[in-house]
């Protein structure tokens, strides 16, 4: 399934508050990379934006793996939040890009969970 035209939408300069993107039982493939390391837009050398897929000047952009599986919330089981994996929190929900679910039988991290709208502090 490809992603909806509204995922990833910015609003004022910052990521705007949305519904989940997916409907439940669906998933998705994300081509763009997540996760460390992290890098700001000025320290790219010529065509290295474009080749981690990004094609608009943004702050930062992560310069992580590509092609995450992305689920709709509530088609998580057996997965809890770890808080103390949770790098980011602001004023929407969690926000990271490193695993913070954990298995509930194993604690092994096996997800990334992002509710945040992103409009908090930098």
């Amino acid at each position: 399934m490809a992603l909806p035209v509204h995922a990833n939408q910015e609003a004022g300069g910052a990521q705007g508050s949305l519904d989940p993107v997916l409907e439940p039982g669906t998933f998705a493939v994300d081509p763009l990379p997540l996760g460390p390391p992290g890098r700001r837009w000025d320290e790219l050398g010529a065509g290295e934006a474009e080749a981690l897929g990004w094609y608009a000047p943004r702050p930062g952009i992560s310069g992580g793996p590509a092609g995450h599986v992305l689920v709709a919330p509530g088609d998580v089981h057996g997965a809890v939040i770890d808080l103390a994996l949770v790098l980011d929190s602001r004023c929407c929900g969690v926000a990271g890009d490193v695993p913070n679910m954990v298995c509930a039988a194993c604690r092994t991290p096996v997800a990334i969970r992002i509710d945040d709208c992103g409009l908090g502090p930098p």
